[in-house]
């Protein structure tokens, strides 16, 4: 029930609300944004019944006590599917809870509106900054396993990706979407009776155009996490071999001061 509510409730009404938090859900476009909520409802619903049927396989298998392995799901499907879902639940959905939530408290009103809009906005990229490091987290976790050793960035390194993908998101990502906006136009194809479908369009195409964004990210941060742990693998070898030749040298200096007076226990022969 509580998965019923939060994921699927939850992922429409993320969309619904977030909609309007960021003014994209006005008068005009108030019927498309009610489809677009539904449609994710529907998505999400399906979720829930394919994790309510996981979930009974899992309790028949212990049951009957089968030691075959499961069917793994490979590493980078399963994280779309829990990434996608984090998007709508946990970034959209920590927005469009302030948002929700303040008006159902009577806080949000004519006069407060933008107050609540921008603290509202501003838990979303909260949450989406955590949700960028969740993603983090996994992928080390799924190239390098569960022991690596974690290096963290430089400064120099953390400068290097903002500058790239702060460009790439603006060119790349909102580009994208709006590439198809605007060539929908430019060649007649976008009029007022057909706004709607080619806004729609321009949201997936910017939205797959995000996913490859994330990829891009993903392939940048297991390069650096490559290339620091063969530069920790490395040191540590480097300082294994020292303390080898340490040892070595002390066995050789021991050796040296013992003399063949001092046998027995210490007494003299």
């Amino acid at each position: 029930m509580a998965k019923i509510v939060l994921e699927v409730f939850g992922a429409a009404g993320a969309i619904w609300g977030f909609s309007e938090a960021l003014t994209l859900r006005v008068a005009e476009t108030n019927e498309f944004y009610r489809r677009m909520a539904i449609v994710v409802g529907i998505i999400f619903l399906i979720r829930y019944l394919l994790q309510i049927s996981d979930f009974v396989r899992q309790i028949m298998k212990e049951k009957k006590d089968n030691n075959n392995q499961e069917e793994e799901i490979p590493c980078w499907k399963r994280f779309y599917q829990i990434f996608a879902a984090k998007l709508v639940l946990e970034v959209f959905g920590a927005a469009g809870a302030m948002w929700g939530f303040s008006e159902v408290l009577t806080l949000r009103n004519s006069l407060t509106q933008e107050v609540w809009r921008f603290r509202a906005l501003t838990v979303g990229v909260l949450f989406f900054v955590r949700y960028g490091l969740q993603m983090k987290d996994y992928i080390i976790q799924i190239r390098f396993g569960k022991n690596a050793v974690l290096i963290p960035l430089t400064k120099e390194q953390w400068i290097r990706l903002c500058q790239v993908y702060s460009a790439k998101l603006v060119l790349e990502v909102f580009g994208g979407g709006g590439a198809i906006w605007g060539f929908s136009e430019a060649v007649t194809f976008r009029t007022s009776e057909t706004q709607d479908f080619w806004r729609c369009i321009a949201l997936i195409g910017g939205f797959v155009f995000f996913l490859r964004y994330n990829c891009q990210i993903m392939d940048s941060l297991s390069d650096i996490m490559k290339q620091q742990q063969e530069e920790y693998r490395s040191s540590v070898d480097d300082l294994e071999l020292a303390g080898e030749v340490v040892e070595n040298g002390a066995a050789i200096t021991n050796g040296s001061e013992t003399t063949p007076l001092m046998v027995n226990g210490g007494t003299y022969t």
